[in-house]
């Protein structure tokens, strides 16, 4: 997992993306990085012209709308942090061919909520999905309505799964580059263990956590970490998320059946969380990116 390099944000000119610009130009300033603003189309088969036709506005054609989409993302980056590097790219594909493709490169890719292509049906838009599925780097999901505390806090979602592991790692960085305090949640259910009574499954559930937690405390000692253990189902780790700068979680945690590349925890948190969310990836999660990414375009 990286936690380095350029941030990628996708963008469409819709609010969603607007929100998702202004939030990665904080992130890219808080990590010392540049930030790349992104932007894909496919060639249209529609009777709409690539550029101005000679009867048309100079400013016509679906090629300088495109480029509009991007100077104005720039330029949001800019307003938000004015001494950010700010580059752009303009490429051909479907969104999440794209940002696939980006996302080799990139410590962190960024997709607002929803963006124009979304389905009034859907929580989620359909890039954001398979990003959090199949990127090669973290994936932050940006909601347009979110209020963060005054206190500055992090949340992240926890198993002794690969994904957790590697979403905790990200997570004790970000709350060291934010100097946040960091909730480490796990949420157990009594099928984990036997038909133990309610006091000996907590027990076990909070030992668990402080194993878990033991080597990054030493690790991270400048990081204020509370553990929290509570019974449930994923949604559970969603009453954690209030007034939070950020919610990560992994990819799949250990529930996880093998094809499947997002797991239940991921996919609620994606849908219904009050914050951004990071979707974190481990080595071991689903198929190489590179692959999705050919199959998507």
């Amino acid at each position: 997992m990286r936690t380095s390099g350029e941030i990628v944000v996708g963008v469409d000119g819709s609010e969603h993306s607007d929100n998702a610009v202004e939030w990665a130009a904080k992130e890219a300033a808080v990590r010392k990085v540049s930030l790349v603003v992104a932007h894909a189309w496919v060639w249209p088969l529609l009777n709409v012209p690539l550029t101005p036709s000679k009867w048309s506005s100079p400013e016509g054609g679906l090629a300088n709308e495109a480029n509009r989409v991007l100077e104005e993302a720039e330029e949001r980056a800019r307003k938000v942090v004015p001494a950010l590097t700010v580059t752009r790219e303009l490429l051909v594909g479907s969104p999440a061919g794209v940002l696939l493709e980006l996302s080799k490169k990139a410590g962190l890719v960024v997709v607002g909520h929803r963006g124009l292509g979304g389905f009034t049906g859907l929580l989620v838009g359909s890039t954001g999905v398979q990003l959090s599925a199949h990127s090669a780097c973290p994936v932050a999901v940006v909601r347009p309505d979110h209020e963060p505390a005054d206190i500055r806090r992090i949340v992240v979602g926890v198993d002794d799964s690969a994904g957790a592991n590697s979403a905790l790692d990200f997570a004790l960085k970000e709350a060291e580059i934010r100097d946040a305090e960091l909730d480490v949640v796990h949420v157990w259910h009594a099928s984990e263990f036997s038909r133990r009574d309610y006091d000996t499954n907590a027990e076990i559930a909070e030992q668990n956590l402080n194993e878990i937690l033991a080597t990054p405390r030493q690790e991270h000692p400048d990081v204020d970490v509370r553990a929290i253990t509570a019974q449930g189902r994923p949604k559970v780790l969603l009453e954690y998320c209030e007034g939070a700068e950020l919610l990560v979680v992994g990819a799949r945690g250990r529930g996880g059946f093998k094809g499947l590349t997002l797991g239940s925890t991921s996919q609620t948190a994606l849908h219904h969380a009050a914050c951004p969310v990071v979707i974190v990836r481990s080595a071991e999660s689903g198929l190489p990116a590179h692959r999705w990414a050919a199959a998507i375009w």
